[in-house]
Order: structure tokens, then sequence, then C-alpha cells
């Protein structure tokens, strides 16, 4: 397969630094941010629509909601980002949101969300075959899901994790419903769930914790939780002003740090939480965002990475001693090609 280089990513000398790798929507292109300087480094097209990102090692994949491809990327030796091909998916109708992978164990494989025909898709990304399709499973008789979509997929070795949108309450007592629900990931059988309000957004921390965002679209039901990854209990919940229509969702790579963004017009900007004390605690005033509609999150190298869907800036924040709260006085954009969607830290040092 042809590879097309790209700029050199040697930057202040460090030969393999983290990347910074934004899904921008408004333009099809997969732009590269180095995060100690906030330059964009290159850009490289990315299909029609991108979605978000995610990689196994050097390899970055990126879903296209405009078609049924994943597109590659690969990282080299000089951390040059070169295109890779793209794996079709075949049976996604209006193409893919979400994509993740399980980095970190020896099994890995790509999961996949489709909109449109409304399953999850299992992808090798060796031979590129489908392993499984998962399809959206029963709700209860009080859920008409008649229109219910699989959105955020993550893994953490043992467990895939699926949330479901576009379910509808027959009960006015259970109004908003949202799920999110655990398959193994060796079997592709679903083990259990839990209902938060709706609009579930998901994030795992290694194997150990599951976090939750849930936007619910009214200020009064946002909400924030901290989820057990095998019994799916709720820990922890936190149905403030702070969480009112919580979004992006990201752990900090020492995993004692949850950062959560609000993505309501100019409402709230970021929560941080503490997760060294269990069940988490906020840990500081919440941080203001100058873009609107924080969606998605992104840390690396000591500063919060923010991509918002209303414009074609990345906001980044240093994090207080390179690893608490974003200051807010550190507040700086980043110009990319168009309106972003998913953002994520490509870790490239070994």
């Amino acid at each position: 397969m042809k590879l097309t280089a790209v700029l050199v990513l040697c930057i202040l000398g460090i030969a393999h630094a983290n990347l910074i790798a934004v899904a921008v929507r408004g333009a099809g292109t997969l732009d590269i941010i180095d995060p100690l300087s906030g330059i964009v480094v290159n850009s490289l097209p990315a299909g029609v629509l991108p979605g978000y990102v995610t990689n196994i090692g050097r390899n970055i994949y990126s879903s296209d909601s405009g078609s049924e491809y994943i597109y590659r990327f690969y990282v080299n030796d000089n951390n040059t980002v070169v295109e890779n091909g793209r794996i079709p998916v075949r049976g996604c109708e209006g193409g893919f949101h979400m994509i993740s992978t399980q980095d970190f164990t020896t099994r890995r494989f790509l999961a996949v969300t489709c909109s449109g025909s409304k399953n999850t898709f299992i992808v090798n990304p060796e031979n590129t075959a489908v392993k499984q399709i998962i399809p959206v499973p029963k709700f209860p008789s009080w859920i008409d899901s008649s229109t219910a979509e699989p959105h955020d997929v993550v893994l953490n070795g043992r467990f895939i994790y699926i949330t479901y949108l576009k379910l509808v309450s027959l009960d006015p007592k259970r109004p908003n419903p949202g799920f999110v629900v655990q398959y193994n990931a060796f079997t592709y059988e679903e083990l259990n769930r839990v209902r938060t309000v709706s609009d579930p957004h998901v994030n795992a921390a290694g194997s150990s914790d599951l976090f939750v965002a849930a936007q619910s679209g009214t200020v009064a039901e946002g909400t924030a939780y901290q989820v057990n990854p095998t019994s799916m209990d709720i820990v922890e919940e936190f149905q403030t002003r702070w969480t009112s229509s919580a979004h992006g969702i990201v752990v900090s790579p020492d995993l004692e740090r949850l950062y959560v963004g609000n993505i309501i017009n100019q409402e709230v900007g970021i929560v941080t939480f503490d997760l060294t004390v269990y069940p988490m605690k906020k840990l500081c005033r919440v941080t203001m965002t100058a873009e609107e509609r924080p969606h998605n999150l992104a840390v690396s190298n000591g500063f919060l990475f923010i991509a918002s869907v209303s414009s074609d800036l990345v906001t980044r924040f240093e994090l207080l001693n390179g690893k608490g709260c974003p200051v807010q006085a550190t507040e700086t954009f980043i110009t990319v090609a168009g309106t972003t969607l998913g953002i994520a830290d490509i870790d490239v040092s070994f």
C-alpha cells in the first residue's frame, strides 16, 4: 500500500512525543496538533464527515459519519503521520459515529457504532474482517425503542460498554431514559446494564473505573456518574448545575482526574473531579470556556484540549502542576481546518 508522507513531528527535540488528533468534520480532515507548542503540524484527508479518533500503538483510526469506511493512519519512527488506507465495513447505513480500541491488552480490536443501521461493529484491525455485529438490545416494555441507536462505545479488556440514545419513555414517572449496556468482550453477549438520564456518553479508565456523562438536554437533569465497571452499580451521581449538560468526558493518563465538559451554550465549561478518593469528588471551581459548547476532551503532556462543535477552534488549558485543575488564565486557541468533533491523545512514547 502506498504511504503518503507528511510533516515530521520532531518538535523540541523529543523523539517520540504524544500527539493530539482532531477529527475535523467541517473540512473532512484529521488534523494533528503538537500538544507542547499548540501548533497544527499536519492535516490529512479523513473522509466525508470525520467522527471520532482512536489508536492502537502507532496505528490511528478515524470513523467517518459520511461513509462505510474507517480511515487509517500511521505514526512512523520519525513521528511522521502518514495515510494508511481505509477499512471498508459493509452494512453501516448512514455512516459511523464513535470508534474505540483496547490498546493496553494483547487482544486488540476496533469497536465502532453506526447510527444508520443501529448496530455496533467489531472489526479486526489486522485483516479488516468484521468479527461481530452487536444489535440494539431489548428494552423494558415501558420504553419505545423503535428509534434507539448506539452512540458511544468503550472497551476495558474484559467488557465492551455501549450507550443507547433516542429511547422514548411511555411512563411519565420514568422520563428521559438512557442506558449503558455491558457486553462480554470475548463472546459479545450482554451481561449487565445501568439506567441513566437520556443521552449518555461514556469513558473507561483502565479496567477499574467507568464514567458516564449524561447530557439529558435539560439543565435540571444533566448528570455525571461513577459506575462500577463489573457490577454496573452507580457509585456516585452528580446531578447539579456543575454537570448541567454533560457531554465530553476524559480521564487523565495517571487516572487521578476526571474532566467533564458541558455542551450548553456558554452555561458551564469544564468540571474537574478527584479520582484519588472514592467515591469521586468535585475538585475545584468550574473552568469557564470562551468558546461555546465544549464538546469532546483530551489530556496530553499537562494540557487539557477541548474540541468545540460550533467553531474551528480547539481550546487548550494548562493543568495545575501538570495534572490538576485547568488554569483559567492559560486558555489559548488553536485554529484547525474546520468545525470539529472527536479529539484524542495519541501516545507514541514507545
